[in-house]
């Protein structure tokens, strides 16, 4: 989630359009591994080539899925 937030504020900085589109694929990546049962989870790790979600969700996961505009209150 920092890392979507990092690319987009380089994009603004250099004017580098591919950056945000990075960030977007980040962004999809997140929301597609992360997001279970109403909430982000914290971790994913990879068993046999496979990423596995870790379903544990820390109240700091969700307020950074907000900061860095993963999750929006309409979302």
């Amino acid at each position: 989630m920092l890392y979507s937030a990092a690319l987009r504020a380089t994009a603004e900085l250099f004017g580098d359009v591919s950056l945000i589109e990075r960030a977007d694929s980040v962004v999809k990546a997140v929301k597609k591994y992360s997001f279970i049962d109403g909430f982000f989870c914290d971790r994913a790790v990879i068993k046999e080539n496979k990423i596995e979600t870790v379903h544990e969700s820390s109240e700091a996961c969700q307020y950074y899925a907000f900061l860095c505009n993963i999750a929006t209150p309409e979302e």
